[in-house]
């Protein structure tokens, strides 16, 4: 069984630079827009002293946050950061987000396909907030063909987006072996930068 925290105890975001800041802020400091956030090393030491299972999050350059996993409800896994921002993920695929500036969610998420279904292809529905808009994206759903790496295995979902230029490659690691996600660079907004998403389970 996996192990979540309860809302009441979500405190575990850490954040390089000011405090004050919020995890999702998309429009950051000059300097660290320049330089970009420092790295949040995830050492073994690091992973015992996590109580429940957490992701650590990069948006772009300038913003990384780890974030707890508040509950897992038919496969959806929400996770929360202590200012109280979610993302919410089916398979490791973003399906929605809450609390930041700009926000986006799938009117009907679909899950991911497994391996024997690769190649797949779909038709989905996309809101997104400031500006809201409802947008039509196609996706192809392939994976490497790469036999080197037996531990895990890579999935590609190729997107393009109807009416508007913006199309773009989300990328998912697996576990070979549990079909469980590793990591993922997604883009989920027109106007955000690609969230990086390291996932680190505890059982």
């Amino acid at each position: 069984m996996n192990k979540v925290s309860k809302p009441l105890v979500l405190s575990l975001l850490l954040l390089q630079g000011c405090s004050a800041m919020n995890a999702f802020q998309v429009f950051p400091l000059i300097g660290n827009a320049l330089r970009g956030t420092p790295d949040i090393p995830i050492t073994e030491s690091f992973i015992g002293d996590m109580e429940y299972s957490f992701a650590k999050v990069r948006i772009g350059r300038s913003t990384i946050a780890v974030l707890t996993l508040a509950y897992i409800n038919n496969g959806i896994y929400q996770w929360v950061s202590s200012d109280g921002g979610s993302i919410y993920t089916q398979n490791g695929r973003i399906i929605r987000t809450e609390g930041m500036s700009q926000n986006s969610y799938f009117l009907k998420p679909l899950h991911l396909p497994s391996r024997a279904e690769l190649p797949f292809s779909a038709q989905q529905l996309l809101h997104v907030t400031d500006p809201d808009a409802l947008l039509t994206q196609n996706s192809i759903f392939t994976t490497s063909t790469n036999t080197s790496r037996v531990s895990n295995y890579e999935v590609q979902e190729a997107v393009i987006t109807e009416g508007i230029n913006w199309s773009f490659v989300n990328t998912f690691v697996f576990d070979f072996d549990t079909e469980r996600p590793i990591k993922t660079t997604q883009y989920i907004h027109p106007h955000l930068k690609p969230f990086e998403i390291e996932f680190f389970y505890k059982f």
